[in-house]
């Protein structure tokens, strides 16, 4: 599912601190061909049951949020 970010958020730090807390994401910047793209990451949840999903997402939405407050 891809997710595009609406706050001013670097995407190469949003995916790199995602990764340090045990997630794992595709940057949006990587599948396009041009710099005319919005940040953002492409989340994959069809292998994981709904309890590691609900993990991940807490802790990607902490993730997101501190890196939304600088």
């Amino acid at each position: 599912m891809p997710c595009v970010f609406i706050r001013d958020i670097p995407e190469r730090e949003a995916i790199d601190t995602a990764r340090r807390a045990g997630i794992d994401l595709l940057g949006l910047a990587a599948l396009h061909t041009s710099t005319k793209h919005k940040a953002g990451f492409l989340m994959g949840f069809a292998a994981y049951t709904r309890d590691e999903l609900e993990v991940a997402v807490k802790k990607l939405a902490s993730v997101l949020l501190a890196l939304g407050r600088r």
